[in-house]
């Protein structure tokens, strides 16, 4: 019976506990859904070629309606493309997110700034590459800077204005304002009367969203300058406690009661240095919530005496604190001020100044080598600093757009005539999908007699999503017809017939129309009213409008079927191959008989026909058996010379094309010249030959021959003065190498990213290939292409960016920027690079003949290995078989 009531009372326990928990679980879902729901609103989502575009229009905009000026109204961005270099996609560093219904946009980091919160660490490489994280140099920055007086800091952080008055001509202000004014203002300034002098410098731009703001504070602490300074170092000397530690008490305890500061660094040089240390010690031994550390240089340590012994306690304290990484001290082995005193405990040595004591000892060339002085590409802290130019596109106030104020209509004027029906007036509105979220346009346009010509207008109300309205005017025109509607000629569309355009293209202006239109009389000129959309793929309808010979016109509208075309390779230009091996030498002219008969040459190559006074005479090739014989243009006949034999050339090898030659647009067949070459002309290839007694092959290049010309006869478009006068909207449109880092001595392929609907990029679209000029600056000086021109060609890649590929002199190395202009001088692109020195360079056709023939010698020392090894297996083999013969024997 008892086993029986504890079964059941176990059963009981089981089930109830059972049931509590299906009844905890009973509305998780509902609150499971509620998170996930709240999570997905706003999901982070990356970058995309739609949202790019809405963030370049305006049309999307960061939450507070700020716009980034680097990216609104600016070629909208490739997601898969990294801009800056930091080896970051786009999409990896920017972002959309929806909130309450609309979407906004976000950063991981800047996509245009390598380093985005300009601590000198590449945004890649930075666990926050939002916030500034503090570095020793940067202590001895703040440490420094505060020994002048408030309106001067104020001058070197105003990034707004180039600092021109340069304290005693010293670098390290030059180097504060590019380093520091970008990214750091004045919070607080403190100045008491027993002497003690401070500022609270905070991390924080408004005109920058892209960095956290207000999440990182410096307090930097003056050292000994005035007299009451004096007296407090006599104190702190003799183990007295000085007045200015209870002002840095007292400052501290109202940051910990204010909430003044978050993240907490104390510098000071000295007399500073000791003060920073106290400030460590007071928050810590308060219960501060706000983090913090303490950097100090040259300081003297905290020490006590017999009526401040908890002075000692005080000190020891400060010595955990260093111990357990709250605080670092630097000394140097010369400071006379310190003397028997000491520093603190743990401080580092930087070694002998020459400034001994003073604070400018941490601005001396050999701080680089200490760690933390150097931090990423802010190097050399002897000198200028690090400038990211970038930054120069940013305005210095935050920029808020509403709106009403973000979106820039665009409008197309309506142009019909007497009795046409007037169309939808919103079409005219090109940029209707651009307009802000939730906004709506409605035809409001009066009642208009078209009967009439004259000017009219036509009216589209815009509401926004907060229901506030603009009104746009569309232009009318109502044109008055030139003739009867019978005398104007009947064209129509031929039927079922469509006009295939690319995708995100346009129909060029001598487009010929007449094999899609029937009856179109003769001296008729066809223009095109409206362009058909071609954003997307598919039959579209667009509008011509015909000028008839007797001045009359019509409108015909057209089926247009946008396609999209897949760009193949860049064709090698076609290039003639003589099998060396079947050549039959050139046969020598005598011009006159007193020339000797010349020598043969160790590598006979046949020239182009000799100049007057003797008319060339075609090669006569010797009969022998060729596979596929390359056919070529026979010249006219003349009368051949009795020839003379010559001795037979050693066959050479084919010297190899290029790895990346210049595109060449439109190839042209190859005929064989007819014009005389001179010494200048000769091929580098060809070994100098006697230009009077051998021809040379048909096998000239085009694109070199024009290229002469072109230099001849077109003037090169000059270049702005200076890397200044470049045009800031487009910085960072071209990207050349890996990370733009470009070599000295080598053709360099650089590709352009710019937006589709730029001139160049729609005139490169349509002509398949254009000639420009790039640029390298601080001079400026014109880079040629790898055939020597001084112009390059700019053509569409495999990976259907447009290229161009520019030799950089070999002298050059260090920063520079590339500028690419067209051939009327206008600005088409440019970047920052660096040039680096490289070992392999493109050399001339000479060096790589000299290359194949190394290749051949390699090629000689295999075949002599191989036959030493087979001579080798061959004598083991026999002496293994003499000694089984001999076994055999015994």
């Amino acid at each position: 019976m008892r086993k029986l009531a504890n079964t059941i009372r176990y059963a009981s326990t089981i089930a109830i506990t059972f049931g509590l928990i299906i009844s905890a679980f009973t509305g998780l879902p509902k609150y499971t859904n509620t998170a996930y729901a709240s999570e997905t609103q706003n999901a982070h989502t990356p970058l995309t070629a739609k949202t790019a575009h809405d963030i370049s229009t305006g049309k999307i905009r960061l939450e507070n309606n700020q716009i980034d000026s680097l990216l609104y109204h600016k070629p909208e961005l490739d997601p898969n493309v990294d801009s800056d270099g930091d080896g970051l996609k786009n999409r990896e560093e920017l972002y959309t997110y929806v909130k309450n219904g609309r979407t906004y946009y976000g950063y991981n980091s800047h996509p245009l700034i390598k380093d985005s919160d300009g601590d000198g660490i590449d945004d890649k490489t930075d666990e926050n590459p939002r916030r500034w994280d503090i570095s020793p140099r940067d202590m001895a920055l703040f440490m420094e800077l505060v020994y002048r007086k408030d309106d001067y800091v104020k001058k070197v952080l105003d990034y707004s204005r180039p600092l021109t008055d340069i304290y005693k001509n010293r670098n390290e202000y030059k180097l504060m304002h590019n380093e520091l004014a970008p990214f750091w203002k004045v919070k607080e300034t403190y100045h008491f009367e027993s002497g003690f002098d401070a500022i609270l410098f905070e991390n924080v731009n408004p005109a920058y969203p892209f960095i956290e703001q207000n999440g990182v504070q410096v307090l930097a602490i003056r050292g000994t300058e005035s007299k009451s300074d004096i007296w407090n170092d006599v104190l702190l000397g003799t183990g007295s406690n000085p007045g200015q530690a209870a002002d840095i008490d007292k400052l501290i305890d109202t940051y910990r009661q204010n909430n003044t500061v978050s993240n907490l660094y104390v510098t000071g040089h000295s007399l500073g240095g000791y003060l920073a240390q106290r400030a460590l010690i007071r928050a810590k031994s308060s219960g501060a919530s706000f983090k913090i550390k303490a950097y100090t240089f040259n300081a003297p340590k905290i020490k006590g005496n017999l009526f401040n012994k908890w002075l000692w306690e005080t000190s020891d304290f400060g010595d955990k604190l260093t111990e357990d990484g709250y605080a670092v001290h630097y000394k140097v082995d010369n400071d006379n001020v310190i003397g028997a005193i000491g520093n603190f405990k743990g401080a580092i040595s930087v070694g002998r100044s020459g400034e001994g004591h003073g604070s400018r000892s941490y601005f001396e060339p050999r701080m680089n080598d200490f760690e933390g002085f150097t931090v990423g590409e802010r190097k050399d802290i002897s000198g200028i600093g690090r400038k990211i130019t970038a930054l120069d596109g940013l305005v210095n106030e935050p920029v808020i757009k509403t709106d009403e104020q973000s979106f820039e209509p665009k409008i197309k004027n309506i142009d019909i005539f007497e009795n046409d029906a007037l169309p939808k007036v919103t079409d005219y509105l090109l940029n209707a999908s651009d307009r802000p979220q939730g906004s709506t346009i409605t035809d409001i346009t009066d009642k208009i007699d078209t009967s009439k010509s004259g000017k009219y207008q036509g009216k589209i109300l815009l509401t926004f999503a907060n229901n506030q309205f603009k009104t746009l005017i569309v232009p009318i025109t109502v044109h008055k017809r030139l003739a009867d509607i019978m005398q104007i000629p009947t064209v129509t569309a031929i039927e079922n017939k469509e006009i295939k355009i690319e995708k995100d293209s346009s129909i060029p202006s001598n487009f010929d129309f007449t094999p899609y239109l029937s009856t179109l009389p003769d001296e008729s000129k066809v223009s095109v009213i409206e362009q058909p959309k071609t954003e997307n793929i598919g039959i579209t309808t667009f509008t011509i409008e015909i000028t008839f010979k007797n001045g009359s016109k019509r409108r015909v509208k057209l089926n247009a079927h946008v396609v999209k075309t897949i760009k193949a390779e860049v064709l090698k230009p076609a290039k003639k191959i003589i099998a060396w091996t079947e050549l039959t030498p050139s046969i020598p002219i005598k011009k006159e008989p007193e020339n000797p008969t010349p020598s043969p040459k160790p590598v006979p190559t046949p020239v182009v026909p000799a100049p007057k006074p003797v008319t060339p005479t075609p090669v006569v090739p010797a009969p022998a058996p060729q596979p596929n014989p390359a056919p070529s243009p026979e010249p006219n006949p003349t009368p051949v010379p009795k020839p003379e034999p010559v001795p037979v050339p050693t066959p050479q090898p084919e010297i190899p094309e290029p790895a990346h030659p210049e595109p060449d647009p439109k190839p042209q067949p190859q005929p064989n010249p007819t014009v005389p070459s001179t010494p200048e002309q000769e091929n580098p290839v060809t070994p100098k030959q006697d230009s009077q007694n051998h021809e040379q092959p048909a096998e000239h290049n085009d694109q070199e021959h024009q290229s002469e010309e072109h230099k001849k006869s077109t003037k090169t478009p000059s270049a702005p003065i200076s890397s200044a006068d470049l045009n800031r909207e487009l910085a960072n449109t071209l990207k050349a190498g890996e990370n733009n880092i470009v070599y000295a001595g080598k053709n360099n392929e650089i590709t352009l990213y710019l937006n589709t609907t730029a001139e160049f990029m729609q005139k490169l679209k349509r002509e398949k290939a254009l000639k420009a000029y790039a640029y390298i600056y601080s001079d400026p000086r014109l880079l040629y292409s790898p055939t020597g021109t001084e112009y390059v060609t700019v053509y569409y890649h495999e990976n259907s960016k447009p290229t161009f590929k520019a030799a950089i002199p070999e002298e050059y190395v260090g920063n520079h920027t590339i500028l690419l202009i067209d051939e009327n001088g206008k600005q088409v692109a440019w970047n920052n690079v660096l040039v680096k020195q490289s070992n392999s360079f493109e050399y001339s056709e000479n060096k790589r003949q000299n290359s194949v023939n190394d290749t051949l010698a390699k090629t000689g020392n295999n075949i002599l290995t191989i036959i030493l090894i087979f001579t080798l297996i061959a004598s083991a083999y026999i002496a293994l078989k003499t000694i089984k013969n001999k076994k055999d024997l015994e």
